[in-house]
């Protein structure tokens, strides 16, 4: 599950795809080379960025030949972003459990403090 993570931010981790996302926000649907035109980049690396995205389901494609127009999947977005929130809290839950627990074990543990202090030396 976290690749999944991992891979949906990354598709955000380059400065030419943050703006194509920004002029689609803007246009709402716009083609490769009226992309390319606004970036003054060529069709074929604004057209491996939008791949990057459509595989992530950040951005859709419609197809209306010769031309391929695009615009951004905001449903999937905010799916996808509320998805992880939950994620988080679910591991911060796990977390603080955890930490709940070790905090109750250590307090009834009467050698815990000689614990604490053997793992502080090994650190």
């Amino acid at each position: 599950m976290q690749d999944k993570y991992a891979y949906f931010f990354k598709c955000f981790s380059h400065g030419s795809r943050n703006r194509i996302l920004r002029l689609l926000a803007a246009n709402g649907e716009m083609s490769v080379e009226a992309l390319a035109g606004e970036m003054q980049i060529n069709s074929s690396t604004i057209s491996r960025h939008l791949n990057n995205l459509k595989i992530q389901g950040v951005v859709t494609m419609r197809v209306d030949s010769p031309s391929h127009y695009y615009s951004l999947n905001k449903e999937e977005i905010k799916a996808v972003f509320d998805e992880f929130l939950s994620y988080l809290n679910i591991k911060a839950h796990i977390v603080t459990n955890s930490k709940e627990k070790a905090d109750k074990n250590h307090e009834d543990d009467p050698d815990s403090s000689k614990k604490s202090m053997v793992g502080a030396k090994l650190k």
